[in-house]
């Protein structure tokens, strides 16, 4: 698998493979190399991610048009979302450290709550 996106909480860097595995990545004497096992994995084709700027958060969106969005301090995930974009998300950009608008092949442009996995606006 190829990464599609490297994030950054405050303890680590994070890869997210297209067919959505979820790893901790280190950076020591300029390599970066693997921390195990995938944290997370979940079904489709991983097509873009973010991570939020103070890197608590981190956003994936999918080829089936659903967003996990993953808590990266305790590894977990916090919510599927999977009944709002109809086609592969193409584009995650965080407004603040709660909110980010997504846009899907479907061509709405959406703004989501993250922390209440809510939408905010759908353009």
């Amino acid at each position: 698998s190829s990464y599609i996106a490297i994030g950054m909480s405050r303890e680590a860097f994070w890869g997210v493979t297209e067919n959505h595995h979820l790893y901790r990545v280190k950076y020591i004497d300029r390599k970066l190399s693997f921390d195990g096992e995938a944290v997370l994995t979940t079904k489709g084709l991983a097509s873009v991610a973010a991570s939020s700027p103070d890197g608590a958060w981190l956003i994936v969106g999918n080829d089936l048009g659903e967003l996990i969005i993953v808590q990266l301090g305790a590894l977990s995930l916090k919510d599927l979302i999977a009944d709002r974009h109809h086609g592969k998300i193409t584009a995650i950009a965080w407004i603040d450290n709660s909110k980010v608008i997504t846009a899907a092949r479907d061509g709405l442009l959406i703004a989501w709550e993250v922390v209440a996995g809510r939408l905010v606006e759908q353009y």
